[in-house]
């Protein structure tokens, strides 16, 4: 579920693996499993104070974990001769499949699908404008799957919204690859369990939403919201448009909304903050749940100011 939402993975939305995701998380920087031995079979010891000076690194206990992106692999302090060592964590398996919020638009997807939404087969990289050999990371080199390479457009570089490929050495076409399925949400799902925060319109203050961030992602037929596109972006900077959350770019229309197709989109159903008769101060942030301002230096800055910590929630 969401992008870019203080984001999540196998982790945001509450599950745990003892398994890394190469494709997405290579170093394990997300892993957030249950290994507490070294590769060399030594019991971890217990982070203690080092969980302070790394807040979202997952520091329980003495599991294995890598902070800050330190080392190539998951870590902990032990008896080792250096005084630590690597764990031994194995990569999961790759699946058929985009994983909803590490990985949204795709860029990471390394399976082996070939064909375009409509069943045509896509070309051989090596035949196209997004050569393997000077688009290294990409995975191009492995022939003609569904990939999401960076794009150059004039002065603006930037990814596609989903995996896609060549159909023709002029044309391109999207893939039609899942999200996969321990991420995909239903119309039914309590965002609040995924570690969401859907948000409230001030209707009195933003009567059209176009201030609204979020974390809504489906509209009110209950439809998954598309990643908005690079056009988007160009149109309309500075409005947040990461991922598929629903947004109203620039106020231009009366409620928020999202894309659900090509050529398509529908409103969303957010709902309408509580009145308050508090007002913050212009260098300062409304608390969401509680009466409260804070200093907007203090929002997304690791620690939970606001006393329903809505200060740290849907941060990048």
């Amino acid at each position: 579920m969401l992008f870019g939402l203080t984001f999540i993975s196998c982790i945001a939305v509450g599950l745990s693996t003892d398994c890394i995701q190469r494709e997405i998380d290579p170093s394990g920087k997300d892993y957030r499993g249950y290994v507490s031995r070294t590769a060399t079979g030594h019991k971890c010891r217990i982070w203690g104070y080092q969980a302070q000076n790394f807040p979202g690194a997952g520091l329980r206990e003495n599991l294995c974990r890598n902070p800050g992106n330190s080392y190539t692999a998951p870590w902990c302090h032990s008896d080792d001769p250096y005084g630590w060592a690597a764990c031994d964590i194995p990569y999961c398996e790759v699946k058929e499949c985009v994983s909803m919020e590490k990985d949204r638009n795709g860029k990471k997807y390394r399976g082996t699908q070939n064909t375009d939404q409509h069943g045509n087969t896509c070309l051989d990289w090596s035949e196209t404008k997004h050569s393997p050999k000077e688009i290294t990371d990409a995975g191009l080199e492995d022939g003609n799957y569904c990939r999401n390479p960076i794009t150059v457009r004039g002065q603006t570089s930037a990814y596609r919204s989903r995996p896609w490929c060549y159909i023709t050495k002029n044309r391109i076409s999207y893939c039609d690859i899942p999200y996969c399925e321990d991420l995909e949400p239903t119309i039914d799902d309590d965002l609040e369990s995924f570690g969401l925060d859907i948000g409230c319109i001030p209707i009195a203050e933003d009567p059209t939403g176009a201030g609204y961030r979020g974390s809504q992602f489906t509209t009110r037929t209950g439809k998954m919201c598309r990643d908005w596109e690079d056009f988007d972006r160009l149109v309309w900077p500075n409005n947040d448009l990461f991922g598929g959350v629903c947004r109203n770019p620039g106020g231009d229309d009366s409620s928020p909304w999202c894309h659900t197709g090509p050529n398509e989109w529908d409103y969303c159903d957010i709902p309408i903050c509580k009145e308050r008769d508090l007002v913050c101060k212009e260098d300062e942030l409304m608390c969401v749940e509680v009466d409260q301002c804070i200093s907007k230096e203090k929002n997304c800055d690791g620690v939970e100011d606001c006393d329903d910590g809505s200060d740290e929630k849907n941060c990048l």
